[in-house]
C-alpha cells in the first residue's frame, strides 16, 4: 500500500519556487550627438519592475565622474515605476561613453548608456 511506505513531508521543508523581478530601463541609452565642452546635461532613464517579484534597486554606479545620479525610490513592487535621473557633465573633447549601472538583487544591474561627441 502506497499510503503507508510514503514518508510525511513537512510544510517548512518544501521550498516555494523564487519569484523574481525583471526590471526594464526606458530609454537604455541617450546619444546627445556634439555638444560644446562645458555644457550640462540632464537626462531621465524609467526603471519598470515587468517581473512578478518586488526589486530592492541597490547602489547607482558611474564609470565616469562626469555623470551625477539620483534615485529616490529603491523598491518596484511588480508593475511599479521609477525614474532614475543623470547629468552628463561635457568635460573633454573627443568621442564618449559613459556607463551608468543600476544594481539589484545582489549582483544583477541594468546598463545605461550616454554617448556624446564633445567640439
Amino acid at each position: 500500500d502506497f499510503a503507508k511506505r510514503s514518508t510525511p513531508v513537512s510544510p517548512a521543508l518544501v521550498a516555494a519556487p523564487a519569484v523574481e523581478a525583471r526590471l526594464r530601463a526606458t530609454p537604455s541609452a541617450f546619444d546627445l550627438g556634439p555638444q560644446p565642452i562645458g555644457s550640462e546635461h540632464p537626462l531621465a532613464f524609467e526603471i519598470e519592475n515587468q517581473g512578478p517579484g518586488i526589486a530592492r534597486l541597490g547602489r547607482v554606479q558611474v564609470d565616469c565622474g562626469c555623470v551625477e545620479t539620483s534615485l529616490s525610490q529603491r523598491v518596484l513592487h511588480p508593475g511599479q515605476r521609477t525614474t532614475l535621473h543623470a547629468t552628463q557633465q561635457v568635460q573633454t573633447l573627443g568621442h564618449r561613453r559613459s556607463r551608468i549601472s543600476l544594481m539589484w538583487a545582489g549582483d544583477q544591474s541594468v546598463a545605461l548608456d550616454l554617448f556624446v561627441e564633445v567640439v
